[in-house]
């Protein structure tokens, strides 16, 4: 009897009892990767740091895109003036009655549409200019902790490979009995790191 008894408290207490063998910690991972291409300029943050959501991660040198909203400024005004002076084109055209051939009348409206078309064009090239340069920083999407920081000034960045990966929401363990543990207003100077073993004690 008394080994019986023994086994079922063994029992219980292994698999009912509030404990855990050393486990992995797995965490919700977000993969942060920037929309444009080019060299980190600046890098605010830190492995293991904590970030707030709209946190600067790191940003990408500016200078080419800057560049290239100038351009695109100019070939927009460019299209802009063209469209305007084939507006007026046809105005005079249609003023001018019958001392205008239909040919002519039909040419210019023609031409007004294809600089319609272009300025269309260039409008949405100026808009990407604009899109492109306010992505060269690179902000947290939510608040978390930045693990496997992959970016550093000077080296280069591409369109859509993960530079930085912020963990959040440190949700639970992987291990032979699956639970699921929420940390709650952890201690500040607890680093916890995708991967990192643990073992955990709940009272």
């Amino acid at each position: 009897m008394v080994a019986l008894f023994a086994a079922w408290y063994i029992w219980q207490s292994y698999f009912n009892g509030l404990w855990t063998r050393d486990a992995r910690v797995v965490a919700r991972v977000i993969q942060v990767a920037p929309d444009v291409a080019g060299r980190p300029a600046e890098v605010p943050v830190r492995e293991g740091q904590k970030v707030a959501k709209g946190e600067v991660l790191f940003r990408i040198d500016p200078e080419r895109y800057q560049l290239a909203l100038r351009e695109a400024e100019a070939d927009s005004s460019k299209s802009q003036a063209e469209l305007q002076l084939q507006q007026k084109e046809v105005l005079r055209r249609e003023h001018l009655g019958k001392n205008v051939s239909r040919e002519d009348l039909d040419q210019a409206r023609a031409a007004l549409a294809t600089a319609k078309t272009s300025f269309a064009l260039a409008d949405a090239q100026l808009a990407m200019a604009r899109l492109n340069l306010t992505r060269t920083e690179v902000t947290a999407p939510v608040a978390g902790n930045v693990s496997r920081l992959g970016a550093y000034a000077g080296d280069y960045a591409q369109v859509g490979l993960p530079v930085v990966t912020p963990s959040f929401d440190w949700v639970r363990l992987a291990q032979r009995i699956p639970v699921e543990i929420r940390l709650v207003d952890p201690p500040a100077d607890l680093l916890l790191s995708a991967g990192m073993t643990a073992s955990v004690e709940v009272r």
